[in-house]
């Protein structure tokens, strides 16, 4: 809910910014190696790429903010931010989709028997966003990040049934935390403002204002905001079949 302005999510053309899969409240888990919410692909993370940053949970990212300085490197594993990878989803509705980036990616392969290699660039503005619906988020343990973009690349074959196969790594684009204002979405906002402006968190470690951030942020280049990097790379594969 926290962190992510309007200009910082992206999405290519036709992969829906809103698009969520449903949380599920019982199930946290996912013994069976699928996405956890999207049946329609399989995925994992990879390695880590950094060191994380001491204390991978709401107070801990909150405690930076509020007295440290520096990056806060997030481990996607432990913040299960795979809840709201819905990858399989979205490109099965993007290859039926005429329009849809992932249509044209689907007639080609279909086409030339080959193997098609696709990118979608989040810093370009042709990311794809996860984790959009506040309401959804908020029963997430990543919701402090709040919608984030992720740079997709990977490759398509289609046999002569027309059933495709996907597979391919999101990377999870650095951006910034903070309590601003969404600008766009009211249920952000509302949450950013009961929580943030200390509405529902007085006396929280001796402060009662979330969002007021470290002097360290108060600069030219953060704009009183936390740099964020996630630090593991999430390996999917996808199937599903054209019209």
């Amino acid at each position: 809910m926290s962190g992510q302005t309007n200009g910082g999510v992206f999405n290519p053309k036709n992969l829906s910014l809103f698009s969520y899969t449903y949380n599920n409240p019982v199930n946290k888990t996912d013994p069976t190696g699928k996405c956890v919410n999207d049946p329609l692909c399989d995925g994992s993370w990879g390695e880590l790429l950094k060191k994380p940053s001491p204390n991978q949970n709401q107070d801990g990212v909150q405690d930076k903010f509020n007295f440290g300085s520096g990056t806060y490197f997030a481990d996607p594993l432990v913040w299960e931010m795979d809840e709201s990878i819905d990858i399989g989803t979205q490109i099965q509705t993007s290859v039926n989709d005429p329009k849809g980036a992932m249509n044209k990616v689907y007639e080609q392969a279909k086409k030339t028997g080959e193997s098609i290699p696709f990118t979608f660039n989040g810093k370009e503005g042709k990311g794809k966003a996860f984790n959009s619906d506040p309401y959804k988020a908020f029963f997430t343990k990543a919701w402090p990040f709040g919608r984030v973009s992720g740079k997709i690349e990977g490759k398509m074959t289609v046999d002569k049934k027309g059933n495709y196969a996907v597979s391919g790594t999101i990377s999870i684009v650095p951006d910034n935390f903070s309590w601003k204002l969404d600008g766009d979405s009211d249920g952000h906002n509302t949450g950013i403002w009961l929580l943030g402006n200390g509405n529902l968190n007085l006396g929280k470690g001796g402060y009662s204002r979330w969002q007021t951030p470290s002097q360290a942020y108060m600069n030219d280049n953060d704009k009183g905001e936390m740099p964020v990097e996630y630090i593991r790379t999430y390996q999917f594969t996808a199937h599903g079949e054209g019209k």
